[in-house]
């Protein structure tokens, strides 16, 4: 059939515009492309997301190091020192005529000890007197443990078995307790990276049949250990 003039009705196939006329851009709204996929972690946000966490890490890094570097070192003793050695003034006055009775060095990995004992000779004249130290010197360990760590850890170890007192004014920390099985006065305390153990006991009188009272024994003991600590931090070790 002739089509009229002026060309197919609108709308009919081949022609444009009317109701059968797709809008430009493919139909009739916007649909996403088949299997297209959206990467949240390309957008401005999560890009944010990623330099803010990675600043903070550098933070917490920074300040890791800057605490490292800013920390002082510790007084570390290289060694322990001898009984001989600690023959000090304090000891002469307290244990009269004294005799060396207990000298035991003892090296381990990572720390060395030493166990001294001082008694009165049994043919001296004056009132019988008995001192001993445990002193114990530690290495820093591998880890974050120093060795001032480790000697801290040793003093409060001592303290909470003998439900020790604090005192002041002896080393970076001290502890003062009566040992009663072995009547004798301590002093638990550290210097640096070393923990000491003093304790003290004397006759009451000349006939030696009892020992001093609990406060003059570790009234000793206090004496002991501050001259030893003192003489310890004077000296290179």
């Amino acid at each position: 059939m002739a089509q009229p003039p002026g060309g197919p009705p609108p709308g009919a196939p081949g022609t444009s515009g009317g109701a059968g006329e797709q809008p430009p851009g493919g139909g009739y709204g916007s649909t996403p492309h088949v299997g297209e996929t959206r990467s949240h972690w390309r957008t401005p946000s999560g890009i944010t997301s990623i330099i803010l966490a990675v600043v903070a890490v550098l933070l917490l890094v920074t300040a890791a190091l800057t605490y490292m570097w800013a920390r002082p070192d510790p007084v570390v003793h290289e060694r322990a020192v001898d009984c001989a050695a600690l023959e000090v003034e304090a000891l002469d006055e307290l244990v009269p005529d004294a005799e060396r009775t207990g000298d035991e060095p003892t090296a381990q990995d990572g720390y060395d000890e030493l166990n001294c004992e001082w008694e009165s000779r049994a043919d001296a004249g004056g009132i019988q007197g008995y001192a001993t130290i445990l002193l114990r010197r530690h290495d820093s360990s591998f880890g974050w443990d120093s060795g001032d760590d480790l000697a801290a850890e040793d003093l409060e170890q001592e303290a909470d078995n003998h439900d020790a007192n604090p005192t002041d004014g002896i080393g970076a920390r001290a502890y003062t307790y009566y040992d009663s099985e072995h009547q004798t006065g301590c002093v638990a305390t550290r210097t640096d990276n070393v923990f000491l153990r003093t304790c003290y006991d004397s006759a009451e009188d000349f006939f030696d049949l009892e020992s001093v009272s609990e406060e003059e024994a570790i009234a000793g003991g206090t004496e002991l250990a501050t001259a030893f600590v003192e003489h310890i931090e004077s000296q290179e070790y």
